[in-house]
């Protein structure tokens, strides 16, 4: 799945990176991201990244001290699910990664 990834100490580099799928453990679900948002708020994730926590809520998967995944404001869909709070077709609002999918 295409990923961007942001670099923590200079946020004009990005990045597409290829994640492979992984299994779902017990209560996790993945979403398929539909459409997502990208405003100033993008910015001041990524800038505040580190003191208000953003870059932990999508850590980059091979280097997460340099690279990171900022949040975005929007709508995506469980396609798989093993959470007994989340249905396969539920759509969810929300904090996402700009990501064609994620686990939760």
């Amino acid at each position: 799945m295409p990923t961007v990834d942001v670099n923590r100490s200079d946020i004009t580099q990005t990045r597409v990176v290829q994640d492979a799928p992984t299994e779902l453990q017990p209560g996790q679900s993945r979403l398929r991201v539909d459409a997502f948002g990208l405003t100033a708020n993008n910015i001041t994730y990524a800038v505040f990244g580190d003191m208000l926590q953003y870059w932990t809520v999508f850590p980059a998967t091979d280097s997460p001290a340099e690279w990171g995944r900022v949040p975005a404001w929007g709508f995506a869909e469980v396609t798989d699910s093993r959470s007994e709070y989340l249905a396969v077709g539920e759509r969810l609002y929300g904090f996402v990664p700009m990501s064609d999918e994620f686990v939760m």
